[in-house]
């Protein structure tokens, strides 16, 4: 028979998981939205929007975020939520032009993929139809995949990048017989359709407001950085997409690892720097509460 008082301390710690769990989501997707504003400030499309005006409402932004994490009382989820919010409507009322022309690239890119199925509908047997089609045509054809890919990721349909990613590795997949180069060119569109898949996921998690659709895409970025690393271990973007994935998934051990590891590769890399020192915290306040946790049980 469960003591009552043990089951009492379960239902205590999974209900402190469960809360934590959420300010985490919130926390991190209130960050991933600063570094994706200012991702798109030194984009293709950086001229859209104003930097004077939106540059310092993200340098104010930050600060806060970052005198959050040594604060004595944590930031709760609400607060991290409406913050975002606000943020979100700032840059939004900013940066009409910028987000109208995103939408124009997303229609446009959606066309001419269109246009180009159109066009090769009949050329392309099913996959089945042509097992034996050497290695050179199956590289092109992921390569001619991939390419799709990095389109619609850049129109901002993640999905639709991650199945073209996928058939692009399909492709990969059933190349045999290669020559040395071919082999080096098998290895460099499989490593940017992982990273690609793995940043698709990401983005994808960092915007779900449902906790168990968010925590499958981080599952899911974690394996594709996986992939990543798996065909090249010295790239620090891989080891870096690992461990921001890691991070949201409360892994923070096994993400401070890959953390280190990108640190290692690209040492003057500030995000990666800020990556791993924040995984310390984590690990430090966890390793605090549990301390705290364990007194409760034997006072």
């Amino acid at each position: 028979m469960v003591d009552p008082k043990e089951r009492e301390l379960e239902e205590w710690m999974q209900d402190v998981h469960d809360k934590e769990t959420s300010r985490l989501l919130a926390k991190n997707a209130f960050e991933t939205y600063i570094y994706t504003v200012r991702d798109w400030m030194n984009g293709d499309k950086e001229g859209l929007l104003p930097k004077d005006k939106i540059a310092p409402r993200l340098d104010k932004e930050e600060l806060w975020f970052e005198d959050g994490q040594y604060a004595e009382v944590p930031v709760s989820t609400e607060q991290y939520q409406d913050r975002l919010k606000a943020l979100e409507e700032f840059v939004q009322s900013e940066g009409g032009a910028f987000f109208k022309a995103r939408e124009e690239d997303r229609q446009k890119a959606e066309k001419e993929l269109e246009e180009r199925a159109a066009q090769e509908k009949g050329k392309e047997k099913e996959d089945h139809d042509y097992r034996k089609m050497p290695a050179s045509e199956r590289l092109r054809m992921a390569a001619k995949n991939k390419e799709e890919g990095n389109v619609v990721f850049k129109a901002g349909n993640l999905q639709d990048a991650v199945n073209r990613y996928a058939r692009a590795m399909q492709h990969l997949n059933k190349a045999f017989d290669m020559s040395p180069e071919q082999q080096a060119e098998h290895d460099s569109i499989a490593l940017s359709c992982h990273l690609n898949t793995a940043q698709c996921y990401i983005k994808m998690a960092a915007k779900e407001s449902d906790k168990e659709k968010a925590e499958r895409g981080w599952e899911k970025a974690v394996d594709a950085a996986k992939d990543a690393v798996k065909i090249n271990d010295g790239s620090a973007k891989a080891h870096y997409r690992l461990a921001f994935a890691l991070d949201h998934l409360g892994k923070f051990d096994e993400g401070l690892t890959s953390a280190k590891r990108a640190r290692h590769l690209a040492p003057e890399d500030k995000e990666i720097v800020r990556l791993e020192s924040r995984l310390q915290t984590q690990i430090e306040r966890q390793n605090a509460k549990a301390k705290k946790m364990y007194k409760k049980m034997f006072a």
